[in-house]
């Protein structure tokens, strides 16, 4: 546990900016997100959604990954005040974290792969298996997007020698009860060929990456 702890503090040659949610080289040119990748294959699935909703809905994510994050972190539970679905959210994390999410965790850690993409996963839960695990909140099981997200995460976890045995997702929807699925993600040569066809498709110049 340690020696992979170890792993995640060596220093990154990514930079992230907030604002506009990029992730960039160390001589300034951008790298693609996953969820940029993950889009060019399966398609934007909020292409088509009103963008004051997608906020909305955007946000509450934010808060919930936030709320859960600060707790796997420093123990302290902030309750949400402001939304009735948020406390139902947090409750059923709690209620499921218990089965299942080891004490020993790496939580919204940035990692990329050969400087050609680069992610931040929710949770690296650490006890007898070292488990995958990613939280959504989406009103819809996204079963497909979270079989290549995980997929690219594993690659770049596997690159930096890291191997997870499992991925796992925690479902909080806002309508419905919370529910722990097992993701069946993709292999890294089939990433690996996804990410040649995005790279083919965006007709990347030669670049000096460092």
């Amino acid at each position: 546990m340690n020696e992979i702890k170890k792993l995640f503090k060596r220093e990154s040659l990514v930079s992230f900016d907030e604002g506009p949610h990029k992730y960039y080289r160390p001589n300034g040119s951008e790298i693609p997100s996953v969820s940029t990748i993950k889009n060019f294959i399966l398609g934007d699935e909020y292409a088509d959604v009103d963008k004051e909703i997608l906020k909305r809905a955007q946000d509450y994510g934010t808060d919930v990954h936030a709320i859960i994050q600060d707790y796997l972190e420093t123990g302290d539970l902030r309750m949400p005040s402001d939304d009735i679905r948020k406390q139902i959210a947090i409750e059923d994390f709690l209620r499921i974290k218990d089965r299942h999410i080891m004490k020993h965790n790496l939580c919204e850690v940035m990692i990329d792969y050969e400087l050609r993409y680069a992610g931040r996963f929710d949770l690296l839960s650490m006890g007898d298996k070292l488990i995958l695990i990613d939280f959504k909140t989406n009103s819809l099981y996204p079963k497909e997007a979270l079989e290549w997200q995980c997929g690219f995460y594993m690659m770049a976890l596997n690159d930096m020698g890291v191997y997870p045995e499992e991925a796992w997702c925690l479902w909080l929807p806002k309508s419905k009860s919370a529910s722990w699925h097992k993701v069946e993600f993709h292999s890294n040569q089939e990433c690996l060929k996804a990410l040649e066809e995005y790279e083919a498709s965006v007709a990347l110049p030669e670049l000096k990456f460092v």
